[in-house]
Formats: C-alpha cells, structure tokens, sequence
C-alpha cells in the first residue's frame, strides 16, 4: 500500500475539483464526436428555400394550371351536367383546365383491356374509367408533359386552393429527399418502396434552379394522391406536417374507407406521407416518369383504377407515392356518378338540373363549385361567399386552435 503525505492537506484536490476540471475536455470530446457522427451520417443538408425562392415557388403555382404543365379533367363528353359546374369553379379560381374525353365500356375493343381484366367482377364503368386515365398518362407521353394534375369531373376544391399549395414544394423535397433513410416499419412488406434510400437523389433540387417551371419537384416523385376519400400512411415512419388555417374541424373531415392513424394527422394541420393506402381518384398529380411507369404496369391491371393504382405505388420499388391529408380535392355530393347508373354514365333523373344548386365536395370550406355562380355571375366579393362551417385554424395565446371564423384573415 503506497500512502501520500502533505504538509498542506487542503491543496489536494477534491473529487468535487476534479470533475470541475474534466468538464471542458468532455464537452470538447462531444464536441469533436459530434463533427464526427455529422460528417458521416449527415453527409448533405436538408434542403432549405430562401425567401426569394419561396415567393418564386408561390409565383409559379399561382399560375392558371397551378405551377403543374397541364390540368386534366375527364368527363364523357355528353355529360355536360358535370363538365359545365366543373369549368365554372374552375374560373372562380382563375385556373384553366382541359377536358379531356372520357369513354365507356363499349367503346372500348378487347384488345385494348388490360391483360388480367375480368369484366364480370366489375361494374359497368370501371373499365372505361382506368382506360381514360391510361390514355391521358399515354398523352403526356406522347407530348412530352413533365407534370398534370389530374381531375374528375366531379372534383371540388376550396377557392383558397392556390395558397394552400404553396405548402407543398418545401414538403415534398423535405419529405423525399431527407438525408436519413425511412426507419423500418414491422408494417413496411418487403418490396415497399417507402424506404426512399435512392442513392441517385441529392439535395440539388429543381425547386432551387427551376422554380418556375418545376415547382413541385416532379423529379423526385411519380404520384401526389391529392383528392382522395380516404388514404392511409401504415407501413410509413416518415411524416411532414405544417399548420394549415384552410383544413376542416375534426367533424367535418372526410374519410369513407381508411380510418386515420393516431400518428398521421393532427387537427388544423396538413400532411404529407409515403402512402400505403388511398381510395378514389378525385384528384392527383402525375409526373412524366410516373405516367410512362403507370402505362406499363396497368398493362397487367385487374382491380379499378383507384385500388390498382394504391397497389402498384406501394408493390413496386421504383414508384415514390404520396399522401396527403386532409385532402386538398373532394367529390361534389351529387347523384350524376358512375355509381349510381349502372351503365357507365348516367341513369334517368340522375342527371343534374339546370335549375339544381351545385352542392360542395365534402371536408370543403369555401366551395369553388358551391360559389362560382355568387363570384362569377353576381360579382360578389368574399363577405357573402358561402362557407360550409363557421370556424378556422389560427395562432392564438402561443397556440394553434379552431377560432371563429375570420374572413379577413382567412382570405389574407
């Protein structure tokens, strides 16, 4: 045993003294392990906009077709019932939409069916309706169009809808392009593609050179699901969530299949996800890689094109597939649909009036079909716009909260 004597006990440092000292070198070793864990996990930055490049961004989508190449709608083109509520809100909200014509069952040859399909474990309608839309994938190809959104005749939006998407280009190269790759998920199927480990992507984004002409990053993704009745973020961790004054009270929310999970909404915020779920085709956005992906795989298709769709973006590694909810597009509550025929177009009395009242897209606030007659033929200004509830999404005391509805605020 080595003993040590002192002539000065009192100089000897304390334990209490010896921590004191070692401080400095231990936050100087997290420090240093820090630089490290940075440079080797984090090799690339999260993408981040400048003001200027934010107000371009919004620019480019407040043009007439939305910061998108072209606007689609489908009809069947004796269906003027349904085209003419639809152009009309379209000009409430100064966007211009093409219609395109939709077709029918008959009209359609047996070599022209998808390979696997089976007429008679379909309606009337189903496949006229999956080949309209493979047929506007095959245009865009044909033309050389980088990004569409496309619309069903009966799509409804609230007349907030361009500043509602400016939202969106930051989410979707946040959500997509994020350094990390996507934590597995035991709900994640083995060939999902939700992971988004792409080496090829890099945090160079076409929203930073081109934001004019590709807002949206079209580069990064083949589908944006935004007009759904329902779509699900299971077998996804990765979420990007903003507040949003524009989406509906809890109880005013529209979901007829897929319920939510805890974890992908929270009420007065939008977000947007990898999906692995979503129903109906009101509206979505398409890139030009996704419509030639689309065109092949639909080759093979045997379910209506709203469940193949969610099935081929979630069963096929190169597809990139997004959510978003609360949706942006809803259907119009009316009787004039596929549905209620039975033979594709319309049955008798199913056809809208010209007297009958246009009626709004569920989870919809400010109707654009329900207000373009008060905006475009009585010029009225947004006091008398007729508002589906009477509340709103606003900073209050240091929180989001539902508040009374303000008009002023809610159009600023």
């Amino acid at each position: 045993m080595i003993a040590f004597a002192s002539n000065h006990p009192s100089s000897l440092p304390s334990f209490r003294d010896l921590k004191t000292r070692q401080q400095p070198f231990v936050a100087f070793g997290l420090i240093l392990l820090f630089i490290f864990c940075w440079s080797n996990v984090l090799p690339r930055r999260v993408p981040h906009l400048s003001s200027y490049h934010l107000k371009e961004l919004e620019d480019a989508i407040s043009n007439s077709t939305l910061g998108f190449q072209k606007i689609y709608a489908l009809a069947l083109p004796d269906r003027k019932d349904r085209i003419r509520p639809l152009l009309e809100a379209a000009n409430a909200t100064n966007i211009s939409v093409t219609v395109l014509n939709a077709v029918r069952d008959a009209e359609i040859s047996n070599d022209s069916w998808p390979n696997n399909w089976n007429q008679e474990n379909h309606r009337v309608g189903e496949l006229g309706c999956l080949v309209s839309h493979v047929r506007t994938w095959n245009k865009m190809i044909t033309q050389n169009i980088t990004s569409a959104l496309v619309l069903e005749s009966d799509a409804d939006w609230d007349l907030r809808l361009k500043p509602i998407l400016h939202a969106l280009p930051p989410a979707i190269t946040t959500l997509i392009d994020f350094p990390f790759p996507n934590p597995p998920s035991p709900l994640t199927p083995p060939n999902n593609p939700n992971p988004l480990h792409r080496t090829q992507l890099t945090s160079t984004l076409a929203t930073r050179d081109n934001p004019q002409s590709n807002p949206y990053a079209s580069h990064l993704w083949d589908i944006i699901w935004l007009g759904h009745c329902g779509s699900s973020a299971e077998g996804s961790s990765r979420y990007y969530m903003w507040n949003d004054t524009t989406t509906p009270p809890p109880g005013r929310e529209y979901t007829f299949d897929i319920g939510l999970q805890p974890t992908q909404h929270r009420p007065g915020e939008r977000s947007l996800f990898i999906f692995g779920r979503t129903t109906c085709s009101s509206a979505y956005a398409i890139s030009l890689q996704g419509a030639k992906k689309l065109v092949n795989y639909f080759k093979e298709a045997d379910q209506n094109l709203d469940v193949q769709l969610s099935r081929f973006c979630t069963g096929n590694a190169d597809m990139i597939c997004l959510g978003i909810w609360p949706q942006i597009f809803t259907a119009a509550n009316t009787v004039s649909n596929i549905g209620h025929s039975g033979q594709g177009d319309k049955a008798p009395g199913d056809e809208e009036e010209e007297g009958d009242k246009p009626k709004p897209g569920p989870g919809i606030q400010f109707s654009a079909r329900v207000n373009a007659e008060v905006i475009l033929r009585d010029g009225k200004g947004q006091d008398e716009w007729k508002a589906e509830w009477d509340s709103m999404w606003a900073a209050r005391n240091g929180s989001w909260a539902e508040v009374k509805l303000n008009r002023t605020e809610a159009f600023r």
